[in-house]
């Protein structure tokens, strides 16, 4: 603004151009009092919470919208397959040439012809001096004459037996020529170890005396040419004869000359002869006459 050219300040308006206190004007004469600031009240204590407000049921789940239909799958192309080709023909196989001939070896002296080796004579022995035939029975006797024997009870009795030629049996067998209530015998064969009988090979089921006849026991055993056996049974009763055979040859006699030995003897038992025996010299007996045993051959 400009009053004769010079330049003044503008009208002051209050409330516009300057401001008022308290909607009092500044512009005037006077005093505007001011009131002292109060003192701030103390902090009024926060008051306690308030319970939480029950929780609003949760509102129904819209429907969802149905799903739209898939789309309809495009057709798959046909896949080209060309024609395979013919397999080629194999070419032929070429003619292998033809092997050279081989040279001739050179001679050799002609070897002389073995001989023929000379048949097996017959074993040593004292029994069965010709070849075994089938179904023939051969017996431990070296002599004709022929008796009875009581079998005894408790007692096994055993014979040499010594075949010349090897016999293959399918049956021992004894006979009885007195029978016994209750009587009956086991048919013993043992093994020869120094010329003693040792080991049993043999032992028949119970064979019955109460009648007469041949008694038979089945079995299936080798006796070997040349080798020595010991042959005999042991009984059941005192009562009761078996067939034996007289005048046989001893196998040992005492130094006088007065007794001659062809039996063995051991006291034993009838349900469980002994396997092995253990032979001295008070195991021989001078008796007579010698069980007689019988082998079929097959």
């Amino acid at each position: 603004m400009k009053i004769n050219a010079v330049p003044v300040q503008a009208e002051l308006v209050s409330g516009t151009s300057i401001k008022t206190i308290n909607s009092t004007s500044l512009l005037g004469s006077g005093d505007i009092v001011i009131a002292a600031q109060g003192i701030q009240g103390t902090t009024g204590s926060v008051g306690s919470t308030g319970s939480q407000g029950a929780v609003g049921s949760q509102g129904t789940t819209g429907i969802n919208g149905t799903n739209g239909s898939q789309g309809t799958q495009g057709i798959q192309g046909t896949r080209g397959t060309g024609s395979q080709g013919f397999t080629g023909i194999q070419g032929l196989t070429g003619v292998q040439g033809t092997q050279g001939i081989q040279g001739l070896n050179g001679l050799f002296a002609a070897q002389g012809v073995q001989g023929t080796t000379g048949a097996n004579g017959p074993g040593g022995g004292l029994h069965i001096p010709t070849k075994p035939i089938t179904g023939f029975a051969y017996t431990n006797a070296i002599a004709l004459g022929t008796n009875t024997w009581g079998i005894g009870s408790g007692t096994t009795y055993l014979s040499l037996f010594m075949p010349i030629n090897t016999i293959t049996v399918s049956a021992l067998s004894v006979e009885c020529t007195a029978a016994g209530a209750g009587a009956a015998i086991k048919i013993l064969i043992y093994s020869d170890v120094n010329g003693k009988p040792t080991t049993k090979l043999i032992e028949s089921t119970s064979l019955d005396f109460s009648t007469t006849g041949k008694k038979t026991f089945t079995t299936s055993y080798i006796f070997s040419a040349g080798t020595t056996y010991w042959v005999g049974y042991i009984g059941n009763s005192f009562s009761g004869s078996m067939r034996s055979f007289t005048a046989a040859t001893p196998f040992t006699t005492n130094e006088t000359g007065t007794s001659i030995f062809p039996l063995w003897f051991f006291n034993d038992s009838f349900a469980t002869p002994s396997s092995t025996l253990t032979a001295t010299s008070s195991n021989l007996t001078a008796a007579q006459n010698t069980p007689k045993i019988n082998f079929i051959s097959v």
